[in-house]
């Protein structure tokens, strides 16, 4: 573990911390702001990469909060932040974080000891909180992550997001005519970017990828505009990096149900065992059969079909913004989308990317516990402000927070293709920015209970087991089912 201590200057007019304990509270009727000198713990697992940028950010807020004192402590990663984390409140030793990066999962953990701090006390306080406008500005689908907690209220908050999308080899695709196999598709006319943008799962599977795929096998072997690998690579249509979004996915898109929490009684539900979710296992096994959509889990140690994408192998692929810089090649220019959506339905796709949780330190006494949550807070609002959450947007290529931050000049010019080569990473990188900008108004996110890490574990398994093994019936997808919710509820009591 690597601490890093640096200095942090006092919380402007909101947050001045001096000697002389408690300040009273304002008219306003906000929380009393605590005025003593403080130290807080920012735990993150960000690499070498992204170290100069966090120096930067926080040298800022050193100007601007001289009485906070935040040490910086590295944890190897996201898992490893929560395993700690959890150890060290079990041991109440109080060396856990005050500002931790997180998933929801982990959260649900900090709930139930009793430490994760309730946001919406700060969010919405008159002296320290968000304005209207400050509060507004924040990415809808992200901030209400932060809520799908099996007690109400929001415990966490949006930093790093990304979401899923379907990348494709537009040098094959876009003015491919399928009309010799199948006329309908397009109306008889060659692909258009606009076509791709707007697929269902339908129109995909039982459509597009039946023609593409006799269109392939009729070419001469030098012409095919898929490239066999060969034996143990991977070679269809659509690569899928993670059978958990699939499932989770699917549900959401089709109305069909996946899990929920029940506020009543703090525990979760889950919904996916019914006959509408089976009959779409058997939907995409049988594409899978086809080799139409290719699991990752297809690949030793599960690496992702990236590769397989840029290798040719695949047309298309479907994986996480965040990946960006893997699905590009120099051979051929990649377009991005959304992933289908359902028939009728959405096109909903899942929030991914880590968020921040506020830890309280009860052992430190009633001031210094509050002191500790204040500066916690202030130091997040910095962080993800308009200009910090466009930075660090395009210094991880993860997706701002705020609305305000997509329109900052910085962040603009990266989301720009003018002036940069197709072919060129940067233009990916800015057609990534346009979609994912896009796809934010879309984004998703399931409720979080105890078990629910399990749930999203076991649920993937069964996704993987359909896509590779074919000609189920019934009553094998039926007792897949029925394990699958019997192991998820072992963790769930």
């Amino acid at each position: 573990m690597n601490k890093k201590l640096l200095k942090f200057l006092p919380l402007l007019g909101v947050l001045a911390l001096s000697a002389c304990g408690p300040a009273p509270s304002s008219e306003s009727g906000g929380k009393e702001v605590v005025d003593v000198e403080v130290t807080i713990k920012y735990v993150n697992s960000y690499g070498k990469n992204y170290q100069a940028q966090i120096d930067k950010m926080l040298e800022k807020f050193h100007e601007e909060h001289p009485k906070i004192t935040v040490q910086e402590v590295k944890i190897g990663g996201y898992d490893q932040i929560h395993t700690q984390t959890v150890s060290d409140i079990s041991a109440g030793n109080g060396e856990y974080g005050d500002l931790v990066i997180c998933y929801p999962d982990h959260v649900v953990d900090y709930i139930n000891y009793g430490v994760a701090v309730k946001l919406d006390d700060y969010i919405d306080d008159p002296n320290i909180g968000w304005n209207a406008d400050e509060k507004a500005d924040m990415i809808k689908g992200f901030l209400e992550e932060g809520k799908k907690y099996p007690v109400a209220g929001t415990y966490s908050l949006p930093y790093s997001k990304s979401t899923e999308a379907l990348w494709y080899n537009a040098d094959v695709v876009i003015g491919l005519n399928l009309s010799s196999v199948d006329p309908t598709i397009n109306n008889g006319q060659p692909l258009t970017a606009e076509y791709i943008d707007n697929l269902t799962w339908e129109e995909f599977l039982d459509k597009l990828c039946p023609a593409i795929e006799a269109y392939n096998n009729a070419l001469p072997a030098d012409e095919k505009i898929i490239i066999d690998g060969g034996e143990g690579s991977l070679t269809g249509i659509c690569g899928y990096d993670s059978t958990a979004n699939l499932f989770i996915n699917l549900c959401e898109q089709y109305g069909y149900g996946y899990s929920h929490s029940d506020l009543q009684t703090g525990k979760g539900v889950l919904d996916f065992d019914n006959a509408n979710v089976k009959a779409l296992m058997k939907k995409f096994s049988n594409a899978a059969k086809k080799n139409y959509l290719v699991p990752s889990t297809r690949i030793a140690n599960n690496n992702y079909c990236s590769s397989y994408f840029t290798a040719q192998n695949l047309l298309f692929n479907i994986g996480s913004t965040a990946g960006v810089g893997h699905e590009h090649s120099d051979n051929f220019i990649t377009n991005v989308t959304s992933i289908p959506g359902a028939a009728g339905g959405n096109k909903h796709v899942i929030s991914q990317g880590p968020s921040l949780c506020l830890l309280s330190h009860p052992e430190d006494g009633k001031e210094m516990k509050e002191a500790r949550i204040q500066a916690a807070w202030e130091l997040y609002k910095f962080l993800s402000d308009t200009k910090n959450s466009a930075s660090w947007a395009l210094t991880v290529g993860y997706l701002p927070v705020r609305t305000s931050s997509l329109e900052t000049e910085a962040y603009m010019d990266y989301a720009s293709t003018a002036g940069k080569t197709p072919t060129d990473l940067e233009a990916l990188q800015a057609k990534n920015a346009q979609y994912s900008t896009a796809a934010s108004n879309n984004v998703f996110t399931s409720d979080v209970f105890k078990g629910s890490s399990t749930a999203r574990t076991q649920v993937g398994a069964l996704m993987s087991h359909v896509l590779n093994n074919f000609d189920m019936t019934d009553a094998e997808i039926d007792q897949l089912f029925t394990t699958t919710v019997n192991n998820i509820k072992l963790d769930m009591d």
